[in-house]
C-alpha cells in the first residue's frame, strides 16, 4: 500500500483560501443576479407598466369595461389589437399579456408561431390581483418558461378587477443583460482575491508557517536526542501565541537539558556504586569462605576438647574413689587414738570472671575466645590442685615414713601404728599415682586448648573483633602443718591434709563439669556459627549475583544516557 502524502499546512491555508474565495464569488454572483432581477421589477418592469397603462389611456380614452368575452377601453376592443402590443414590445423589449379576468385575449408570447391566447394565468398570480387587487411581482411560469414579471390589475369605472396587464422579461433574457457585467464583476473579485492571497500567503508564510518549520525542525531534532540547537531569538521576543509557543518550547528544551545531566550524573554515579559494590560482594564471599573454614576448625578442636574434659572427669572419679577410701581409713585410725583432732587450714580461692553478652557473630567468637581463656585457666588451676594433691601425697608418705620410725622405736606397743602408717603410706602413693595421671591429661588438654585458642585467634583476625582476656587470680593453700612431735600429731596432721584433699576434690570436680557445660556451650556456639557463617556466603552469593546485574543495568542506562547530544 502507497503511503498517503502528507499536505503542508500552506497549500491547506491556499486551498482553504481558494474555496472560500470561490464560495465568495458565487455569492457575489448570485447577489447581483438578485439585485438586477430586483432592479428590472421594482424599476424596469414597474416603469413599463405604468408606460403602458399611460399609453393605452391615451391612445384609447374611456374607461375599461366587459361585454361578453370582450374587453373594452372605451369604445376600443382590445382582444385583438395585435399592433399596439407589438409596438410596445419593440420598445420596452418586453412581452405583454392582457387578461380578461384569468383568460389570455391579447399577448405577444408567441409558441409554435401562434399567439398564445385562451390560455390561463397561474393561480397564485389570479389570487393576487383580481382577488386582492393588489400588484404582483416575482418570477411565474409562462407557457412552460421561467419569466421576471410584474403583473397588474385592470379595474372597470366602479374599482372592480376585470382583467390584468402583463409585462415581463425571460429569465434568459435578464441573464443575458447582466452577463457581461457579471463576468466582469467575476474578473475583478478574481484578481481582488488574487491579490489578496497573495499578500494573506506571504503574511501567513511570515508570521505562521516559517515559525512552524522551524518549530518541526527543533522538534525533530528534538526527537533525535538532539539538545544542541537552539531557538530564534526573535522567535521569543514576538508577543504573540507563537512567541508563547517557542518560549514554552524553549522552556521544555532547557528543562530536557537539565533532566538529561542530571540522569547522566546519576547513572555514572550508579555505575561507579555499581562497580564497588561488585568488588565489595566478591572480597565479601571469599572472606565468608575463610571463615567457615575457620569455624570448621575450632568446631574440631571443641569436639576434640569435649572429648578430653570426659577423659578428666572419668580419672577424677577414680581419685575421689581412692580420696574417698583413705578418708575411711583415716577416721579408723582417728578413733583407735582417740585424740585425733580436726585442724586444718583452708584456703581461700578467688576468681572474677567477665561474662561478654554476644549480639552478634563477632561477639559470638569473643565469647568462644573467652571460655577457652576459662577454661585454659580452669585447667591450670586443676595442674595446680594436682600439684598441691601431689605435695599432700609426698607429706603423707614422709609422715607415714616418720610414723613407722616412732612405732618400731615404741617396740610392740607401737605395732598398730605400724599398720596404720603402711597403709597410709599406700594410700599417698596411690594418690600420688592418680595425680600423675591427671598431671598428664591436664597437659594434653593445656596442649589442645592452646591450639584451639590460636585458631580461635585467626577467626577473630577474619572477623576483626577483639579478644577480650580474662584474668583470674587463684588464691593458694597456706599454713599446712608442717610438723608433729608425736604420733597423735601426725594423724592429726594426715586428717586434715585427706580433709583439704577431699574438698579439692569436690571443688575440682565442680569446675570441670563448669568446663565441661562450657565446652558444650563454646560447641553449640560454633555450630550456630558455622550455620550463620553458611548463610553469609549464600547471602555473598546473592548479593554479587546482584551486583553483577546492577552494573549490567547501570551500563546500560548509560549507554542510553549517552545517546542524548546536549
Amino acid at each position: 500500500m502507497q503511503s498517503v502524502r502528507k499536505k503542508s499546512i500552506s497549500s491547506k491555508i491556499i486551498s482553504t483560501y481558494f474555496l472560500l474565495s470561490f464560495v465568495l464569488v458565487f455569492l457575489i454572483m448570485c447577489i447581483v443576479y438578485l439585485q438586477f432581477k430586483n432592479v428590472i421589477q421594482n424599476n424596469v418592469l414597474e416603469s413599463n407598466s405604468d408606460f403602458i397603462v399611460e399609453l393605452l389611456d391615451r391612445q384609447y380614452a374611456g374607461d375599461w369595461r366587459v361585454e361578453g368575452e370582450k374587453l373594452y377601453k372605451g369604445d376600443k376592443i382590445i382582444n385583438e389589437d395585435y399592433q399596439m402590443l407589438d409596438a410596445i414590445k419593440n420598445i420596452t423589449k418586453a412581452d405583454v399579456t392582457i387578461f380578461l379576468n384569468d383568460i389570455r385575449i391579447n399577448t405577444t408570447v408567441v409558441k409554435d408561431d401562434q399567439r398564445q391566447v385562451g390560455t390561463k394565468a397561474a393561480q397564485n398570480v389570479v389570487d393576487k390581483v383580481l382577488k386582492e387587487g393588489s400588484s404582483y411581482k416575482g418570477t411565474a411560469d409562462v407557457i412552460g418558461k421561467k419569466y421576471v414579471t410584474i403583473y397588474k390589475p385592470i379595474k372597470d369605472s366602479t374599482g372592480k378587477a376585470i382583467g390584468m396587464i402583463f409585462i415581463g422579461y425571460p429569465e434568459s433574457y435578464v441573464f443575458g443583460i447582466i452577463k457581461t457585467p457579471m463576468i466582469l464583476i467575476i474578473a475583478i473579485s478574481l484578481l481582488v482575491l488574487s491579490l489578496g492571497g497573495t499578500v494573506f500567503y506571504l503574511i501567513i508564510r511570515r508570521n505562521v508557517i516559517k515559525p512552524i518549520e522551524k518549530l518541526n525542525k527543533n522538534l525533530n531534532a528534538i526527537s533525535d536526542l538532539n539538545f544542541k540547537v537552539t531557538v530564534d531569538k526573535k522567535l521569543l521576543d514576538r508577543r504573540d501565541e507563537v512567541g508563547d509557543m517557542f518560549n514554552s518550547l524553549d522552556k521544555m528544551m532547557n528543562t530536557l537539558k537539565e533532566m538529561v545531566k542530571k540522569l547522566s550524573d546519576s547513572s555514572l554515579n550508579l555505575f561507579e556504586e555499581a562497580n564497588s559494590l561488585t568488588a565489595v560482594s566478591q572480597e565479601m564471599a571469599a572472606s565468608s569462605e575463610q571463615v567457615a573454614s575457620s569455624v570448621e576448625q575450632v568446631a574440631s578442636g571443641a569436639q576434640e576438647q569435649s572429648t578430653s574434659i570426659d577423659e578428666i572427669m572419668f580419672a577424677f572419679e577414680k581419685l575421689s574413689n581412692v580420696m574417698d577410701e583413705a578418708y575411711v581409713k583415716l577416721n579408723s585410725v582417728k578413733k583407735e587414738v582417740q585424740s585425733t583432732e580436726q585442724k586444718a587450714s583452708i584456703g581461700k580461692n578467688e576468681m572474677d570472671k567477665l561474662i561478654l553478652s554476644i549480639e552478634d557473630i563477632r561477639a559470638a567468637f569473643n565469647t568462644v575466645a573467652e571460655k577457652l581463656n576459662t577454661l585454659n585457666a580452669s585447667v591450670y588451676n586443676i595442674s595446680s590442685i594436682a600439684d598441691v594433691i601431689k605435695g599432700i601425697s609426698e607429706q603423707t608418705n614422709l609422715l607415714a615414713l616418720n610414723a613407722a620410725i616412732e612405732a618400731s622405736r615404741a617396740g610392740e606397743a607401737g605395732r598398730g601404728f605400724a599398720v596404720v602408717a603402711d597403709e597410709v603410706r599406700k594410700l599417698a602413693e596411690e594418690s600420688k599415682k592418680s595425680t600423675d595421671e591427671i598431671v598428664n591429661i591436664i597437659n594434653m588438654i593445656q596442649t589442645e586448648t592452646k591450639e584451639v585458642l590460636e585458631t580461635s585467634n585467626n577467626v577473630e583476625r577474619f572477623i576483626d573483633s577483639q579478644k577480650e582476656s580474662i584474668k583470674a587470680t587463684v588464691s593458694s593453700f597456706t599454713d599446712i602443718l608442717s610438723s608433729v612431735e608425736n604420733i597423735t600429731p601426725l594423724i592429726n596432721a594426715t586428717t586434715e591434709y585427706v580433709d583439704e584433699m577431699i574438698e579439692y576434690k569436690d571443688e575440682t570436680v565442680s569446675k570441670i563439669e563448669s568446663v565441661n557445660q562450657i565446652a558444650t556451650e563454646n560447641l553449640s556456639v560454633v555450630e550456630e556459627v558455622s550455620s550463620s557463617s553458611e548463610e553469609l556466603s549464600a547471602s555473598s552469593e546473592e548479593v554479587a549475583s546482584a551486583s553483577e546485574k546492577l552494573l549490567a543495568l547501570a551500563d546500560g542506562l548509560k549507554d542510553v544516557v549517552n545517546s542524548f547530544k546536549i
